[in-house]
């Protein structure tokens, strides 16, 4: 048997849902998400380094023989294409974002600079992720980052993970 008291508890329970369910429709995002190519990693500044102690006569800075830079990215490639592709996923994934095929649809360019990548089996990765917008050229978003491995999934998958929760967070007063 039900008190009444039971039946009155339940009925305010049902109708205080209800409004905590409107008051959450009405906060509710119903801004289009941003659009985002991700152009990948540019390593270009970092492709420059070279070996000071060879910097003169034919191993200059202009040598191949001192490229450290050039040939560590060559080495890398498998593992940039892994950091390209789990970046794509992160935002084909996004509430806030969507991934889009071409620069010409996007509102932003996601481009990630590689400062320095390491030689060793892990692939350490400093750089900055910006995202450009494509209407004035400009920067919208930076945010320096160290990952500690680039060719381990799980690793930059929690990485990546806690760059885009950041980016996100930027969006929401941000994006138009």
């Amino acid at each position: 048997m039900v008190s009444g008291l039971a039946v009155s508890v339940m009925v305010l329970a049902l109708g205080m849902q209800a409004e905590v369910n409107e008051v959450v429709a009405d906060t509710q995002v119903t801004t289009a998400p941003a659009r985002v190519y991700v152009a990948g990693v540019d390593a270009s500044r970092f492709e420059q380094v070279f070996s000071p102690a060879l910097a003169a006569g034919r191993y200059g800075n202009a040598s191949r023989l001192t490229g450290i830079g050039r040939t560590i990215t060559t080495d890398a490639a498998g593992d940039i294409n892994l950091f390209e592709r789990e970046l794509r996923r992160h935002f084909a994934d996004s509430a806030r974002f969507e991934l889009v095929n071409s620069p010409e649809s996007a509102d932003y360019v996601m481009i990630a600079e590689a400062d320095y990548i390491s030689s060793d089996f892990r692939r350490r990765f400093r750089g900055v992720l910006k995202l450009v917008d494509v209407a004035s050229g400009e920067d919208s978003y930076r945010r320096r980052v160290d990952l500690p491995s680039i060719s381990t999934q799980s690793t930059l998958n929690r990485e990546l993970s806690a760059a885009m929760n950041l980016m996100e967070e930027w969006s929401v007063g941000a994006v138009r």
